[in-house]
């Protein structure tokens, strides 16, 4: 998926420009699979055990953060991933995700809907790209 594609590439850029001396394992695809991001981070680990950190793009990271504490890693390798969703949450709450990244859906959904309807009505121009005010969530902010 292109979001999924654009979300790796940013975070690469970042890390190369921002932190150099980060090692990068992968990618990988999950396919927007919790039950794939499980057996990834399983053999990542295995191959990997100073793995430090887990960035899941795609749907599913709480099959990742469920790896890291059936691995009984939880406070040393992290899991951040997208969607405050209850499953995300729950594994934000005991330590093993250590941020979510929002998307903002009701932005996405209210200012689409609201750009279409005044395109349709009124002619007025839709533009190419618009950026989400996203927000990252830690455990400390559950705690709150």
């Amino acid at each position: 998926a292109t979001q999924h594609q654009m979300r790796m590439d940013g975070a690469l850029d970042y890390l190369k420009e921002n932190a150099p001396d980060i090692e990068i394992v992968g990618p990988f695809e999950n396919r927007d699979k919790a039950e794939s991001a499980y057996s990834l981070v399983q053999d990542m680990y295995t191959a990997n055990p100073d793995l430090e950190m887990v960035y899941v793009t795609a749907g599913g990271p709480y099959g990742a953060a469920k790896a890291i504490q059936d691995l009984g890693l939880t406070g040393k390798v992290g899991v951040v991933g997208f969607d405050h969703t209850p499953e995300n949450m729950a594994y934000l709450k005991t330590g093993e995700m250590v941020g979510l990244l929002d998307q903002a859906p009701f932005q996405q959904a209210f200012d689409s809907s609201v750009m279409l309807f005044n395109h349709l009505v009124a002619g007025t121009e839709v533009p190419e790209l618009i950026e989400a005010d996203g927000n990252l969530i830690t455990p400390a902010d559950v705690a709150k």
